[in-house]
């Protein structure tokens, strides 16, 4: 049905009967959202900052090229979580400096269960961290230093 809405017909040479059994299909079609077609509408509104401010704010650079990093925030809590209850409190911190999250992943003692969930989770953190970290510019009121916003998360 979809492919025929994207040809052109004259509504005239179908029968009313036909018109009439189609037209639920007609009002559910859903035309496809592209980022494309967003920017266009926005451009043709007249006023487009003061009605949608927070619309136009989010498409702006550089803050549009890290919306990806929202998907990655579920695989970031899930490290992070999975940190705590493995290390909390058994690790010093000369030994954290030392120990590498490739050292960990390949520790035969965790199951490969538990495994999968710290590989996926760590995908997660190495993705956003590969998006994000260059448009970081401060830590707290500290500059953030070129060499730490370069930096690649490995194992």
């Amino acid at each position: 049905f979809v492919s025929g809405l994207k040809e052109s017909y004259d509504i005239h040479n179908f029968s009313a009967q036909r018109r009439k059994e189609q037209m639920p299909n007609l009002w559910a079609f859903r035309s496809e959202v592209t980022l494309d077609a967003v920017q266009t509408a926005l451009s043709s509104h007249p006023q487009p900052e003061e009605e949608f401010p927070v619309l136009c704010a989010v498409l702006q650079q550089p803050l549009f090229s890290v919306l990806g990093v929202l998907d990655t925030l579920p695989g970031i809590f899930e490290w992070h979580n999975l940190i705590v209850r493995h290390f909390s409190r058994r690790l010093s911190r000369e030994a954290a400096r030392e120990l590498t999250v490739g050292e960990h992943l390949s520790d035969t003692s965790l199951p490969a269960d538990e495994r999968q969930r710290w590989e996926l989770a760590f995908e997660s953190l190495q993705r956003a961290w590969q998006i994000a970290m260059p448009h970081c510019e401060r830590y707290q009121c500290e500059e953030m230093p070129e060499v730490y916003r370069n930096a690649l998360l490995d194992r």
